[in-house]
């Protein structure tokens, strides 16, 4: 049986006022940020691997309801009915190089999450930044 992996943002989430989300949307360079997103993840959707376009899905994976940022590590470009699925909830990641990458991190994570000099490897910042430790597969 193959692994199912996702990402468990639930312990990152945190209430937020409706004030506060209005902000966070409006301050959003929605164009400029897909663009980077696109090239990044080689215009394949984050969460199933379809190819996309800049007329596609901005997605939050730390959705702003639950206290998300607008910050580029939380944004990832998607189709249309993954986002649409996924709404504030968390969905499975099937995307090869998605996985791939997140693995990469996580081993990185693992290797110098317990040595003392371990905030100079650039490595291990990407996997805090990406929070490889919260890849799962089941």
């Amino acid at each position: 049986m193959p692994k199912i992996y996702y990402l468990d943002l639930f312990k990152e989430y945190v209430p937020t006022e409706k004030p506060e989300r209005i902000i966070i949307r409006k301050s959003l360079k929605r164009d400029e940020v897909m663009t980077y997103r696109l090239k990044l993840q080689r215009n394949l959707c984050f969460f199933c691997g379809s190819e996309i376009t800049i007329k596609d899905h901005l997605d939050h994976l730390v959705p702003i309801y639950h206290g998300g940022t607008n910050r580029l590590s939380n944004l990832v470009a998607s189709c249309k009915s993954c986002n649409l699925i996924k709404s504030t909830q968390q969905i499975e990641v099937k995307n090869p190089y998605t996985i791939a990458d997140y693995l990469r991190l996580q081993k990185a994570y693992k290797k110098y999450k317990d040595k003392p000099y371990r905030l100079k490897e650039k490595k291990y910042r990407l996997a805090l930044k990406y929070r490889a430790n919260l890849f799962k597969a089941v």
